[in-house]
């Protein structure tokens, strides 16, 4: 996907940024266009067999002793 001026003008109108500067905006489309190559990047990688991580590290949480006598 490619990031165009017509595509920064809505975004600078949708995040109500001002953004006149030429300087300022080609490098904010140059910046933006490098997260959507990432995520392109991302898309395309395979992860037919891998397990969904619901949890950074595989320890179970740890509640605190008042609350297992929570009447909650």
């Amino acid at each position: 996907m490619k990031i165009d001026q017509t595509a920064l003008d809505r975004m600078a109108e949708l995040a109500r940024l001002d953004i006149s500067d030429p300087a300022e905006r080609e490098g904010l489309l140059a910046d933006m266009q490098r997260v959507i190559d990432f995520v392109e990047r991302l898309n395309s990688v395979d992860v037919a067999g891998v397990e969904p991580l619901i949890f950074l590290e595989q320890l179970l949480p740890v509640w605190r002793k008042y609350f297992e006598d929570c009447p909650c």
